[in-house]
Parts: structure tokens; C-alpha cells; sequence
């Protein structure tokens, strides 16, 4: 906003100068930084109802999670995934043969057998198969969080774009009074050309700004109809930003880790691992073969039973060497994922905490800056030019601006952080 924004107080100076001593020009449910108690957990889960209040923050996720095409194709995948994981896991299929021989007595032979490995080698498959399933939920749950996350944004911004819209519509109002009023002012001598072009300019900053802002607040809108498979008419009348239940910051890091569904499949993957190295080691025992051979020639049938083992010798070379060596891979792949994860929370802690300082600085500045009031009182005295009037609200309004882009970042610092610690 900075220029533009200047002209909003004059036409409305009694109502921004008495907000003034209260409050900003917005409000976020943030808390001061001396105090997380405030915050308040609104997402209570992603069940569907038909009843759905689509107007609300986690009404909005909860819609989400349950219709959106990406749930729907999450869905399809993970049960894909289930049912891969139990792919080859038994025996291999029977065998059957029947050879006819052409001869002066023609004759016939019939044989069935059946494989098997070494039991332990049907263990640790189905060992590795349900660590599989365990690491394709976890994936999802990962996907699913992803996607709330996704939504959380979309609504937060939402809601920044009504506060922009709102004021950027009403600097453009008062901009527009502004030039009426100096155009008069230059005819009668009384006004510069210097001061008139320069509120031109802001005009026509302020026009642009705002135009621009409807279209980004449209296109994040259409974007939660798509997402949310909403009509038309859906809107965001929300101007103040929900809650969140983060609970007390200093622990956030060791408890967002262990929820952290990422760090599970990487820690499923060392499991699977460790399994295949033991099946790698129980592929070396013999497996065995039963069957049964049937020969019936033109005096007698005769029966037969089968019995076989198969020695590995040359067909498992090299599978315990690379069984280790992707053990090794998974250790070194969680580690470095761990590593990056608290990285990564320790880096939205930092910025959650920042902004609600940079806030409270903000605040202060605002508090302690000359106020509309007196900047209307001075230029009424004559004490300051017009030029220095706008310089004096150009300050206090860039201070304000800041104020709703902090209030903005905090909230999406700390749906970021309620989002870590929440199970899905």
C-alpha cells in the first residue's frame, strides 16, 4: 500500500484517528509473544457432513478432504498400494504337464507339482508386505496433510484479501475526493500543480493496486471452488483470522517430529530394509518341490510321488551384498530426513515467533507515531504543507500495512504449526 494508502483519512480522520489509540486497522486471533495460551484448535477432523457451513475455516478443510479430486485420487492410490504390497508373497503356482507318446502302444503322462522356499522366506515376505501397507498409509496421511495445508492457505489468504480490498476501496474513494477537491483548490490558486499531480499519481496508484487486488482475491476464490467443489456464489466474508491450538512453542519441534508422517516412511523404509537383508539370508536355505506323476500306457497305469530340493547356489549371488548396501542407503536417507525436518520446524517456529515480535513492534511504532488527528489539526493550522501532510500519513499508513502483512504471515505461521501436529 505504502502511497496510496495515505489518502484514506481525509475524509474519514475521526474514525482512523480513534482506532488509532485501540487497535490496528485489522485483527488476528495471534497471541503477544510472552503468551501461546490463546490459540484455539478449530479443524476437529475431515468427516464429511452434508450439512457443511462452507463459510467457515474448517468447515472449508473438512470439505476438502472429504469431496476435492485430489482426496478422491489419494484415495484410489493408497488402495492401489495395499493391494500391490500383497503381490508375491506365496508360493509360486503349481506346475502341470501331460506328455502323449506316439508309439505302437500309445501311452499317456500326466505330472502336477508344486515349489516351495524355505519357510522363513514366506515370513519375511510377509513381514516386508505389511511394513509396506504400513509405509503406503503413512504416505498418504502425509498427502492428506499436504492437501489440508493447501486449503489452510487458501482460506488464510482469503481473508487477507478481504482486508485488502476493503481498504484499498476506500483509499481509492477518498483518493478520488481528494483530486475533486484539489482540481478546485488549483483553479482558485490555493493548491500547487506540484501537490495536484502528485495525488494524480497516488489516484492512479491506488486504482491500479486495487484492480489488482479484486483479481487475485477472485482467482484464489475460484481456486476453493475447485478444490471444494463449491458453486458459484461461494465466498469468504471472514475479516479475522481463526484460531489455532499450537500449545506451548518450546516443545513444538520434538512433538511435530514424531507426527511427522514423512519421517515414519522413512523410518518404515530402514525396517523394510532390515527385513530384506534377513530375506536375502533365508533365500540361501534349499527349497523344495512335491509332485505327483500319473502314466497310463495301454496295459497298466502306474503312480508316482515326487520330491525335489533346489540348492542355491548361483541364482542368489550378489543378494546379501545389495540387501545391505540398500540398509545402509535407508539409515542414511532417514537420517538426512530427520535432519532436514527439524530444520524445517525449527524454521516455521522461527518465523511464527518472529512475526508476532515484528507485530508487537509494529504495534508500538503505531502507538507512539503522530496520529491523523494531530496531522489534520496541523495542516488546518498551516504549521505543515500538504506535501508534508501526505508524508505524515504515508508513515503512519505504511506502518499500518505492515501490521496486516505480519497479522497475515503469523496466521499462516502458525496453521503451518497446528497443521505439524495434527493426526490424520
Amino acid at each position: 500500500m505504502k502511497k496510496i494508502l495515505i489518502l484514506t483519512l481525509l475524509c474519514v480522520s475521526g474514525l482512523w484517528a480513534s482506532a488509532q489509540h485501540e487497535r490496528p486497522v485489522t485483527s488476528v486471533a495471534v497471541c503477544a509473544p510472552a503468551d501461546h495460551s490463546c490459540f484455539h484448535f478449530l479443524l476437529s477432523g475431515h468427516q464429511h457432513s452434508d450439512l457443511v457451513d462452507a463459510s467457515g475455516y474448517a468447515s472449508f478443510i473438512e470439505r476438502v478432504l472429504a469431496v476435492s479430486p485430489e482426496t478422491k485420487a489419494l484415495e484410489a492410490e493408497l488402495e492401489a498400494e495395499l493391494r500391490n504390497s500383497r503381490v508375491g508373497i506365496g508360493p509360486e503356482n503349481p506346475e502341470a504337464e501331460i506328455a502323449y507318446f506316439i508309439k505302437r502302444n500309445t501311452s499317456f503322462e500326466m505330472n502336477v507339482s508344486q515349489g516351495f522356499d524355505f519357510p522363513t522366506v514366506y515370513v519375511n515376505r510377509g513381514r516386508i508386505a505389511r511394513l509396506s501397507s504400513d509405509k503406503s498409509r503413512a504416505a498418504h496421511s502425509s498427502a492428506m496433510r499436504r492437501l489440508a495445508g493447501q486449503a489452510q492457505v487458501m482460506y488464510i489468504d482469503a481473508i487477507y484479501y478481504n482486508n485488502l480490498v476493503t481498504l484499498l476501496a476506500l483509499s481509492l474513494k477518498n483518493a478520488d475526493h481528494l483530486v475533486d477537491i484539489l482540481a478546485r483548490q488549483l483553479e482558485s490558486g490555493d493548491a500547487t500543480a506540484l501537490e495536484t499531480n502528485k495525488v494524480e499519481v497516488l489516484r492512479l496508484d491506488a486504482s491500479t493496486r486495487y484492480r489488482k487486488a479484486l483479481v487475485e482475491r477472485d482467482n484464489n476464490l475460484r481456486s476453493m471452488r475447485r478444490m471444494a467443489g463449491l458453486s458459484e456464489d461461494f465466498e469468504v466474508a471472514d475479516t479475522l483470522y481463526p484460531l489455532f491450538d499450537i500449545g506451548n512453542t518450546d516443545d513444538f519441534v520434538a512433538r511435530a517430529a514424531e507426527l511427522d508422517y514423512d519421517m515414519q516412511g522413512a523410518s518404515i523404509d530402514t525396517l523394510i530394509a532390515e527385513r530384506q537383508v534377513r530375506l536375502a539370508r533365508s533365500e540361501w536355505a534349499p527349497g523344495f518341490k512335491v509332485g505327483y506323476r500319473l502314466n497310463m500306457d495301454a496295459k497298466e497305469p502306474s503312480h508316482a510321488v515326487l520330491a525335489g530340493i533346489s540348492i542355491p547356489l548361483w541364482g542368489r549371488a550378489g543378494t546379501m551384498r545389495a540387501a545391505k548396501a540398500s540398509r545402509e542407503a535407508a539409515h542414511r536417507t532417514a537420517y538426512a530426513r530427520k535432519s532436514d525436518l527439524i530444520t524445517g520446524l525449527e524454521s516455521v517456529r522461527a518465523s511464527y515467533l518472529s512475526s508476532l515480535e515484528t507485530l508487537d513492534q509494529y504495534r508500538g511504532l503505531l502507538r507512539r507515531s503522530n496520529t491523523v488527528e494531530l496531522l489534520n489539526k496541523a495542516l488546518e493550522a498551516g504549521h505543515i504543507s500538504m506535501l508534508e501532510y501526505l508524508s505524515g500519513l504515508d508513515i503512519w499508513f505504511s506502518t499500518v500495512e505492515s501490521i496486516i502483512e505480519n497479522e497475515h504471515d503469523a496466521a499462516l505461521a502458525a496453521a503451518t504449526m497446528q497443521l505439524c501436529l495434527t493426526e490424520f
